[in-house]
C-alpha cells in the first residue's frame, strides 16, 4: 500500500471538519459507509478503528 499521512488520526479530524463545512454550504447530509446518516458515534467508531491500527502498525514495526 501507499504510505498515508504521518498522523492519521489528525487527518481523518481535519477531513471530518472539512466534509461537515462543505455539507453545511451545500445543505446537505453526510452519510456513513452504509449510507445511514454520519452520526458522532459513528464517527467516534471510525476514529477507534484507526487508533487500533495505528497502534497494531507500531508495534509490528523491527
Amino acid at each position: 500500500g501507499l504510505p498515508g499521512p504521518r498522523h492519521p488520526t489528525q487527518a481523518f479530524d481535519v477531513m471530518v471538519a472539512a466534509a461537515r463545512k462543505l455539507s453545511q454550504a451545500l445543505n446537505g447530509v453526510l452519510k456513513d459507509d452504509q449510507r445511514s446518516v454520519l452520526t458522532a458515534t459513528t464517527i467516534q467508531h471510525y476514529r477507534q478503528r484507526m487508533v487500533e491500527s495505528e497502534r497494531r502498525t507500531l508495534t509490528q514495526k523491527p
